[in-house]
C-alpha cells in the first residue's frame, strides 16, 4: 500500500477481507475536515433515495427519508460517490457523487452529507417543533438556513451558487423545482414550480 498522509475526515476507508485500505481521492483538499474514528460518523442532513438505497447527487426532494443525524459506517468512496451502512441495521447506501452537476470538489460535497455531529450535537439549542419537522423533511416558517438544511439538504450550486443568496431552488425531480425564501436569515416563503 503506497504510505498517504493521514486525512483528518477518511472517508476514502474500504474493508476488503477485514483489512482497511486507504485510498486517497481527495488531492489537496483534506484540511479542516473532522476526525471520523473508525469510519464512523452520522448524515448531516435529511438524504432521500429511491429504490435500490442510491442517493443522487441532486438529492431530489422526493423518494425515502434518511434522517440527519443517522449513524453510518462508510465502507468506501471514491471520486463517483461512496458506499456507506447505516448502524446498527446495516442497510446498505450508495450517494453518487458528479462534479461537472454538483460544481464543488468532492470532499465539499461529502462534508455537506456527512458529520462528525450526532442527531443531538446538530439540533442543539433548536425549538423542539423545527427538530420535529426537519426530522421529517418539512419546512416551518421561521426556520433558519442552518435548519433548513437539515431538513431539505444542500441547495444544488447549480440553481444556488451561494447559501447567503434569500432564495434557494431545490430540484422536487428531475423537472419541478421548489425554492425556499429567507429574509434576515429565516424561512418566510416557500413555492413549488417549474424551470
Amino acid at each position: 500500500m503506497p504510505k498517504l498522509s493521514i486525512p483528518l475526515f477518511a472517508l476514502a476507508m474500504a474493508t476488503l477481507s477485514g483489512c482497511a485500505q486507504l485510498q486517497s481521492w481527495f488531492g489537496d483538499d483534506k484540511e479542516n475536515l473532522p476526525v471520523v474514528p473508525d469510519n464512523v460518523a452520522y448524515t448531516a442532513c435529511n438524504l432521500r433515495y429511491a429504490d435500490g438505497h442510491e442517493i443522487t447527487p441532486m438529492n431530489f426532494l422526493e423518494g425515502k427519508l434518511l434522517p440527519f443525524g443517522a449513524k453510518i459506517k462508510i465502507l468506501s468512496a471514491d471520486k463517483d460517490g461512496a458506499s456507506f451502512i447505516t448502524l446498527p441495521d446495516e442497510t446498505r447506501y450508495h450517494v453518487s457523487y458528479d462534479q461537472a452537476k454538483d460544481a464543488h470538489k468532492p470532499i465539499t460535497f461529502f462534508r455537506r452529507i456527512f458529520s462528525s455531529k450526532d442527531f443531538n450535537s446538530l439540533t442543539l439549542g433548536m425549538p423542539p417543533g423545527h427538530i420535529k419537522l426537519a426530522s421529517a423533511g418539512k419546512l416551518q416558517l421561521g426556520m433558519n438556513k442552518d435548519e433548513v438544511i437539515l431538513a431539505l439538504g444542500y441547495p444544488p450550486r447549480r440553481r444556488t451558487a451561494s447559501l447567503d443568496q434569500n432564495t434557494w431552488i431545490y430540484y422536487l425531480d428531475r423537472i419541478r423545482t421548489f425554492r425556499v425564501i429567507f429574509k434576515d436569515g429565516k424561512l418566510i416563503h416557500s413555492l413549488y414550480g417549474e424551470d
